[in-house]
């Protein structure tokens, strides 16, 4: 409880729990109160840098997922002719039958397409509750740092 390990207790982001004998206690606040905003300082600064990264995996998400929605708008699924044995159902008998029908490939090549547009739609969702995770923080943070200078 000594005013020189206070500051250094209080930036290390520990929290006082009220265990200096009342003698002590005041030359132990403020100090504490001073390590604690440097401390505080130190999370909103990285919380901050967190929420400038999102932003730039934000916007790289959603070129990417721009960019798949414009291929998916100009794609076109191919046909192409197969020939099948259909039963006739009036006769009974089986017909050889052309038919035109997407392609296989095709298909799978649009659904790859729209498979990475969902994943990248849930990509910036997670970014963005993150974001707005990590600004919470920081207002909480923020509070905290407000009553420390409040208090002083």
């Amino acid at each position: 409880c000594t005013a020189k390990s206070a500051k250094r207790y209080g930036a290390q982001g520990k929290v006082y729990k009220n265990v200096c004998p009342p003698e002590l206690e005041e030359r132990f606040m403020t100090p504490y109160r001073e390590g604690r905003q440097i401390y505080l300082r130190g999370m909103v600064a990285d919380k901050n840098k967190q929420i400038l990264h999102l932003d730039g995996k934000i916007r790289q998400a959603t070129r990417d997922r721009d960019r798949l929605s414009l291929q998916i708008s100009g794609f076109r699924v191919l046909k192409t002719w197969v020939v099948k044995d259909v039963r006739d159902p009036r006769t009974g008998k089986v017909v050889r039958q052309r038919a035109l029908e997407p392609d296989p490939r095709s298909l799978n090549e649009r659904n790859r397409l729209q498979n990475s547009l969902n994943i990248r739609n849930n990509q910036i969702r997670d970014f963005e509750a993150k974001q707005e995770q990590l600004r919470m923080e920081v207002d909480t943070l923020n509070q905290e740092l407000r009553a420390l200078q409040v208090s002083q």
